[in-house]
């Protein structure tokens, strides 16, 4: 396997745009090479990259559809095909190429309780997304690369990409046989949760996941039974004092299977359910906290108050058994809560609210039992103009720790569409942590601008 690229690597002085087209273009052209989840934020821990839909269940959307061209669609739903790149078509697939940069003003670039360093830090990213046209299956590619570099900092300095296959084959009317393959090399940057205090540099974690599933979606009995490996391996890195951290501690093996099914009383009202089972072995067996057993489940229900007021509610209960007896085996409760309203045809209202058990990934802890509350709002400000305001607070329960941090979030953001190929943003954000220890607490802002071309 292929190990990271640092700063020290590419840090040839060919100047700044030259460095950043290459660094992109070359992580597009071999994806294989790096890979990195913040360019998609590819979700890891379900089957949320699968692809459910079945041929059954698209006839059914015509009916929704027909109600969002009066009004019942959320901002982000609107149709703007007017501001939709054409895309590049080969065949039965259509690519559709897209590069951006951003520039962004951080007070605060290693989230440190004191001794701040602020820098003016520069992201270009570049990708492609394949998206097949066949009459009846699917078959779907991403790929894309992220070069990040600080003004001041240039040890801070990373390359990163990701690369997403999917496909679907729907074998019948009521049926779909799925399966989602990914690869990315991912940078954790200093001051993440689950980075060491000591790090003189970002972590970089190779990522790779496989997930297939089975989907029956016909008449009002629906549901999706899929199993996922994630493999992850974080390399070493250098110390503040000059030495090495060793992270190999982190690596981790990961299998699950969750069955999620549901039962529609009525075109606007749900019963829903998810069961899951989640194995988590360590690759270095030094590490006492990884290897644990998992089970969750949660049912609810699905529902609109009218078209222009949707809500989905889940509860249920966690249960992590460790195989080391050092950590005790712990229970919790599970919640997944979302609430959409559109006050007028212009404007969403979102709200979220979660409690769930993160997986493993630190060296010193069995993990986190997260709680999540998160309000935005979208509004119109004209056809081609979209402004979110948004706000949240979650809290972060370190199993097998004492350490516990709440951390206190807003920002907002425009978004200008000046055609089919251009777009540009502005966004603010504002982030807090407070933990009690306060090695870990900060004070965040962040202003940035960019702009993106899509093909």
């Amino acid at each position: 396997m292929l190990g990271p690229i640092n700063s020290a690597q590419y840090d040839v002085r060919l100047g700044y745009l030259s460095r950043v087209f290459l660094a992109s273009l070359g992580a597009v052209i071999v994806p294989g090479i790096v890979s990195s989840a913040p360019v998609f934020a590819l979700d890891l821990t379900d089957d949320s990259d699968l692809i459910t839909s079945t041929v059954a269940s698209r006839e059914r959307l015509r009916t929704y559809d027909a109600n969002r061209r009066y009004g019942a669609e959320t901002v982000r739903e609107r149709d703007r095909q007017y501001v939709k790149p054409e895309g590049i078509r080969a065949g039965r697939f259509n690519f559709f190429p897209s590069a951006g940069i951003t520039t962004t003003y951080d007070d605060n670039i290693f989230a440190a309780p004191d001794n701040t360093v602020q820098d003016l830090r520069t992201e270009l990213d570049a990708g492609v997304e394949i998206n097949s046209d066949f009459s009846r299956h699917q078959l779907n590619f991403a790929f894309g690369g992220r070069f990040v570099e600080f003004l001041d900092n240039p040890d801070q300095n990373f390359v990163a990409g990701a690369a997403l296959m999917q496909g679907a084959l729907h074998f019948d009317h009521a049926h779909t046989l799925s399966v989602s393959l990914s690869s990315d090399l991912g940078y954790e940057e200093r001051g993440s949760q689950t980075v060491p205090i000591a790090a003189a540099e970002p972590v970089p974690v190779w990522a790779n996941e496989a997930t297939i599933g089975i989907t029956r979606d016909v008449g009002k009995l629906y549901g999706t039974l899929s199993a996922q490996f994630i493999h992850r391996d974080y390399y070493d890195i250098k110390a503040l004092n000059g030495t090495t951290l060793d992270q190999d501690l982190r690596d981790s093996t990961q299998y699950s299977t969750q069955l999620s099914a549901g039962y529609r009383f009525s075109p606007g009202f749900e019963a829903i359910s998810k069961i899951r089972y989640v194995r988590q072995d360590s690759i270095d067996k030094a590490n006492p906290f990884i290897d644990s057993d998992g089970y969750e489940a949660l049912a609810g229900l699905s529902f609109e108050t009218s078209p222009l007021l949707r809500w989905r509610l889940l509860a249920g209960y966690g249960i992590r058994n460790y195989d080391h007896p050092e950590l005790e085996n712990f229970g919790t409760s599970l919640l997944e809560g979302h609430v959409e309203w559109l006050p007028t045809e212009r404007m969403t209202v979102s709200s979220s609210l979660s409690r769930k058990v993160e997986t493993i990934d630190a060296a010193d802890d069995g993990g986190r039992v997260e709680t999540a509350l998160s309000a935005t709002i979208d509004y119109d400000i004209a056809n081609n103009m979209v402004m979110s305001i948004g706000g949240g607070i979650s809290n972060s329960d370190f199993i097998g720790t004492n350490r516990d941090d709440w951390t206190y979030a807003g920002n907002i953001n425009f978004e200008y569409f000046l055609n089919k190929n251009w777009s540009f943003t502005i966004n603010y954000d504002h982030e807090v942590r407070d933990s009690n220890l306060a090695a870990f607490d900060y004070t965040r802002h962040r202003v940035g601008i960019g702009a993106k071309m899509k093909f």
